[in-house]
Formats: C-alpha cells, structure tokens, sequence
C-alpha cells in the first residue's frame, strides 16, 4: 500500500512502446536551435531506458515476494519517470515546436507508468474478493496516474493552438486525449 501512495503523489504535477514521432529538430521547414535539439535527443535516450524498465512480478508470486518486487520496481520507474519529467518539462519553456513535444513526452511517460501499473497480476495465494481488490486498487492508481497524462496533453495542445504548432505531435496529443476520456 505504501507503493500507492507513491502513486499518489507521482500523480499531480504509458499498451504499446512510447509513440515514434519525429524528432522535432527532423521536422521539415522547422529551426530547432542546436542546445534545445541536444537536450531534447538526450531526453529521448533517458526514455529508451525508461521503456526497457518493468515491473515483472508472476502469477505466482507470494505476497511478501509481490511486495518486494512492487516496492522496489515502483522505486526504480518513480526515480527515472521523475528524471524524464524534469528533462521534458525543462524544454516546455523552449520555443513552442520544441514545448508541444515535450509536453506530449511528459504525458506519454506517465500514461506508460499507469499502464505498466495496471498490467501487474495480484499476489497468489490471496482469498478471491481480496485478490479482486488488490486489483480494483492497482486499476484505481493507474486511472489516478493516466488523468496526470491528461493534463500534459493537453498543455501540448493548448500551447500548439496558441502557436500555431501542428503536425504529428499536436495531433498525438489530441488522439491521447480523446482516447483518455472514454471510459
């Protein structure tokens, strides 16, 4: 539980790998200054690392093996989703066909969090209506973390519409949105 509340405070301030869109300094016709490409190409790598982390925990797992393992992959994926954060959320202030994707990366690594936290099987060996809670508690964490997807989607959106950014990132933010308010 202590894992949760992790969760939890992750949340305020990702079904398949993260979106392959262009890099904004590939973007045809757009001028990208050198040291916000760098930092943005640098932000990318850390991601690769984040993507290959998981939290693997089997079927089978006993519950004081399940914890262990929750507790320190969650530690693990909380220190490097923090570090993508701040990276991507550094370039937000950059000019805007820099800010539109980092806003919709900040989103994506968050959406990728929850994702990864709903995905995880209970313990075994737990009674069956504990099992399902254990379950409804790992779906309420990850909806809790995917609405903090939400917000940064769409500060991607509202600075592209304020900019006139469009192409695949704005457009990215959109289907991410439209696709996070179905129930």
């Amino acid at each position: 539980m202590v894992a949760l509340l992790l969760i939890a405070l992750l949340a305020p301030p990702v079904a398949s790998p993260v979106s392959q869109l262009a890099l904004p300094a590939d973007t045809p016709g757009v001028v990208v200054p050198p040291d916000f490409a760098a930092e943005f190409a640098a932000a990318e790598e850390a991601l690769k690392a984040f993507e290959a982390m998981r939290i693997e925990i089997g079927p089978d797992t006993d519950v004081a093996a399940w914890s262990k393992a929750l507790s320190e992959g969650m530690q693990a994926q909380a220190i490097a989703l923090s570090d993508l954060q701040q990276r991507y959320l550094r370039l937000a202030g950059a000019p805007p066909h820099i800010g539109v994707p980092a806003y919709v990366r900040a989103g994506e690594v968050i959406e990728r969090f929850g994702q990864n936290l709903e995905r995880l099987p209970p313990p075994a060996g737990l009674p069956p209506e504990t099992a399902k809670l254990m379950s409804q508690s790992l779906q309420t964490a990850a909806q809790s973390v995917r609405q903090a997807a939400v917000h940064w989607y769409q500060q991607a959106v509202a600075l592209a519409d304020r900019s006139g950014v469009t192409g695949e990132w704005p457009d990215f933010a959109r289907q991410r949105l439209a696709a996070l308010a179905k129930p």
